[in-house]
Order: C-alpha cells, then structure tokens, then sequence
C-alpha cells in the first residue's frame, strides 16, 4: 500500500489503531512513521495491509483483468461495447473508451455455478 499523491515515496508495512486516542499509526518500510485519524486501505482485493490487519479473511469471489490501449492507435468509433459470452455468464467483457480516447479492455469473471465456484475455478484457485 502507498499514500499516493501525498507521500509516494512511503511503502506502508504495517498499521496499527490506538483506540485512546482515536489515531492510526501508519509505519513504512524505511521506518517513517505517519498518524492519522482514518486509515484507507485502498491497493485491490488482495491487498496485502488490509489481510494482515484481519479486513480480508476470504478469498477473492470473482476475478477482473483490464488492458489498455493507447488513444490514437485504433480505429475505433464507439464509447463502449459489452459482450456476454454464454460460457461465461454472469461475467462479462467489454471495451470503453476513456476521455482520452484510450480503451479499456476487461473480463469479469462473476461467482456463479456450484457452491465455491467462480464459474468452472474453484475458489482456492483465487487464494490470496
């Protein structure tokens, strides 16, 4: 995890909440040390804080992977596209165009099927 914009050079290690004082005590791998009254763990679904701090305890339930293509390099005149393969219901693909004219590409692979399933991959496949 990192404190982006403001402090980008800080790779956080470990989090720990003094409930006396309402404050988190956010500690870097160099050592640095920062307080704060709220704590935003916000670097994905399998983040590695958030697991260490007892907030992620399950696997992932689906999986999303994107590609982007530059703006300028394609040929494309619309704003956005969904497909629906059969296959893969209920997940999803599609393309959107971003203000840049760049695109992004994703797939969304939603749980559905047998208990434990994301769709025919079992969950331990998704394990952290």
């Amino acid at each position: 995890a990192s404190l982006l914009p403001l402090w980008p050079w800080l790779q956080v290690t470990d989090a720990k909440f003094d409930a006396g004082s309402g404050l988190w005590t956010v500690e870097s791998a160099g050592g640095s040390k920062v307080q704060g009254r709220v704590l935003i763990i916000a670097d994905g679904a399998t983040s590695k804080l958030a697991t260490k701090l007892g907030y992620c305890t399950q696997p992932p339930k689906g999986v999303c992977s994107r590609a982007f293509v530059e703006g300028g390099t394609h040929n494309t005149n619309f704003d956005g596209v969904c497909f629906y393969p059969k296959w893969s219901l209920p997940g999803y693909a599609a393309i959107f165009r971003h203000p840049n004219d760049e695109l992004n590409y994703c797939y969304y692979l939603i749980p559905c099927g047998k208990d434990g399933y994301c769709g025919d991959v079992k969950e331990s496949d998704l394990a952290r």
